[in-house]
């Protein structure tokens, strides 16, 4: 029961980090706490019913909804962008491809509410995307038994460096960007 509601506040944008959680579930597979097909399930329900909460919050109160009450649940304008930016470039697809970028993941659901993307599909998507996450994140934990903490450390760098680039690379563009802008602005007021 604690493996679906982790992965369902996970899901449902709040800050829950599936990463431990489904490393440490793989060491309890490991010692026999918990089966491998029971806590993959587990796992792979808990997500699906926290995006369906995402989508339904985008369905019933769509995009101004959002933005107006997103903030408690740290959904800002900049995160709901972004995942209409990967909703509008990779289309329903974009549901199981964002499910293993961290931040994108938890916020997918909502643009695809908000274009009420019929729901067999999103939860086919979704299930479709969260299944292979879920099975490695475990199979990890199973294959590392006890050594599972010190691995955590290094997939959380790999979180930070899989956000940190593309953010890098933003502001990058933006100040080329803005540097460009305010380079010819100068020039024609010279002119």
């Amino acid at each position: 029961m604690a493996v679906i509601f982790g992965m369902l506040i996970e899901n449902a944008g709040l800050p829950v980090p599936s990463e431990p959680m489904l490393l440490f579930v793989g060491y309890l597979v490991h010692i026999g706490v918990l089966n491998l097909y029971g806590a993959v399930g587990a796992a792979v329900g808990g997500s699906v019913a926290g995006a369906l909460l995402m989508y339904w919050i985008g369905a019933a109160g769509g995009r101004v909804f959002v933005l107006k009450y997103g903030r408690y649940i740290r959904l800002t304008p900049q995160a709901l962008e972004r995942s209409e930016a990967w909703f509008g470039r990779f289309g329903r697809g974009a549901v199981s491809l964002a499910r293993i970028i961290p931040i994108v993941r938890t916020w997918v659901s909502l643009p695809a509410g908000i274009a009420r993307m019929p729901l067999p599909q999103f939860v086919g998507f979704t299930t479709l995307g969260v299944l292979p996450w879920c099975l490695a994140m475990i199979s990890i934990g199973l294959g590392l038994g006890a050594g599972w903490e010190s691995f955590e450390l290094r997939i959380w760098s790999v979180d930070v460096i899989a956000v940190a680039v593309p953010v890098l690379a933003v502001v990058a563009v933006v100040i080329v960007l803005w540097t460009r802008s305010r380079r010819i602005s100068r020039s024609r007021s010279e002119q």
